[in-house]
């Protein structure tokens, strides 16, 4: 059982904790979260009519915990072994009334520095890019949450060199593919150079593979034999003025493994390169600001971002109603075409966080689609102590059954948590 799991890990991360006390090398932190979910169907969406497909639950009790532990090997610093662990219970079961639970190792990794050089070796995730929301260049590990985006926190087995001098950064990144039960056969390489100029943060990427193996799997799908969707991409940040953050992504891809839908229903890959791009300022709010309630620290992110790889208007239309036909006939390979944010062209994302009081925060984000569908999520947190925290968070879709968000399968879902962080 799984859950056994999540328990060794709070253990394990006690343990660890008491003896950072005998150990002044050893750093450790453990983080524990018990939530209850209640969530509103959405019985008209056509990715899950009538909960005919996904058969989701409208409550659902989850049990998170997270155990990062560090070691400097060495008095002077220079090589440091990291461990972090992640583990999931939830009441809640999927369509085959599997639970879902998960332990897995977050990161495991040994690094090494010295002078102007950096060496890490082990399973680490790498964040390329500047953007907080939206991420077109950080292809090394699976794209994010807009709304959400530090609830990813697995890595990849890499190896990564760093050469840094007179402000400019060289990286170069060696990985290899692998799925869920670590079955890896393909090699994955990357390069990134970084220069600081003042205040600003430019940095330029490549990112290439060999080609897609046919599997019995994937034989005759999109990425069957084709080559790795090699990406070239740019990112720049800097500070425009006090308190005031612009910054932007661009990435360009020699091909997508995505399928597209004409008039007939069917999906089939498009050949030739497409953009992704995003735009983004965030905004620091003093206390004095018309905005900034309760004398607090507020702040304001504003994106937007150009998805080249997204569905047109038709295409969308002919794909919902592919999957309307492919449901019917009770074949829902059709759904693994369906991606939260890129189901679209455009997106534009705005977000504003208010800290008050040292112990309260309230936050609000939208994400808009042009297909006038929009996701919102509402959440209010208070500290009770350094350690401790209480949250709540309400997210509402919204959209008719033409568009992105209309379709999601939970059209509210609200989350009360408790905290615990040492």
């Amino acid at each position: 059982m799984r859950h056994v799991c999540t328990i060794g890990l709070m253990g394990l991360g006690m343990l660890l904790s008491s003896a950072h006390s005998a150990n002044a090398q050893i750093a450790t932190e453990v983080y524990l979260k018990f939530a209850g979910r209640w969530s509103h169907l959405d019985e008209t969406s056509r990715l899950n009519p009538g909960n005919q497909v996904l058969d989701l639950g409208k409550a659902a009790t989850d049990v998170e915990a997270r155990v990062t532990v560090s070691d400097y090997l060495n008095d002077g610093k220079s090589v440091r072994v990291l461990f972090k662990g992640y583990s999931f219970y939830s009441s809640d079961t999927d369509a085959g009334s599997n639970r879902r639970n998960l332990a897995r190792v977050d990161e495991l990794f040994a690094d090494w520095k010295a002078d102007n050089w950096f060496l890490s070796v082990g399973k680490r995730r790498i964040n390329w890019g500047t953007a907080m929301a939206f991420n077109p260049v950080n292809v090394i590990v699976p794209a994010r949450d807009p709304l959400n985006p530090k609830l990813e926190t697995e890595g990849q087995p890499i190896a990564w060199l760093s050469f840094n001098r007179h402000a400019v950064t060289t990286d170069l990144f060696f990985t290899r593919n692998y799925d869920k039960d670590w079955n890896s056969d393909l090699n994955r390489w990357g390069a990134r150079v970084g220069v600081m100029i003042g205040d600003w943060d430019l940095s330029a990427y490549y990112f290439d593979g060999q080609a897609y193996r046919p599997t019995a799997e994937t034989a005759g799908g999109a990425r069957d034999g084709r080559d790795f969707e090699r990406m070239v991409g740019l990112s720049f940040s800097g500070n425009l003025s006090a308190g005031v953050t612009l910054y932007s992504e661009i990435a360009g891809f020699s091909r997508s493994g995505r399928n597209y839908y004409g008039g007939n229903r069917m999906g089939k890959p498009k050949d030739g390169t497409y953009v992704q791009a995003v735009l983004g300022s965030y905004i620091v709010l003093g206390p004095e600001s018309f905005l900034s309630f309760f004398n607090g620290d507020a702040g304001v992110t504003l994106e937007v971002y150009y998805n080249g790889e997204g569905y047109t208007p038709s295409e969308r239309e002919n794909y919902f109603e592919a999957l309307d036909q492919a449901l019917q006939e009770r074949n829902p390979a059709v759904l693994g075409d369906y991606r939260f944010a890129g189901m679209n062209r455009f997106y534009v994302l705005a977000a504003y966080r208010n800290t008050f009081k040292e112990r309260y925060t309230t936050e609000v984000t939208g994400l808009f689609s042009q297909d006038r569908s929009f996701s919102l999520q509402l959440q209010a947190q208070y500290n009770l102590s350094d350690y401790y925290a209480a949250r709540a968070k309400l997210t509402h879709n919204q959209g008719s059954t033409r568009t992105e968000f209309g379709n999601a399968p939970l059209s509210d879902i609200l989350e009360v948590s408790f905290e615990i962080n040492f």
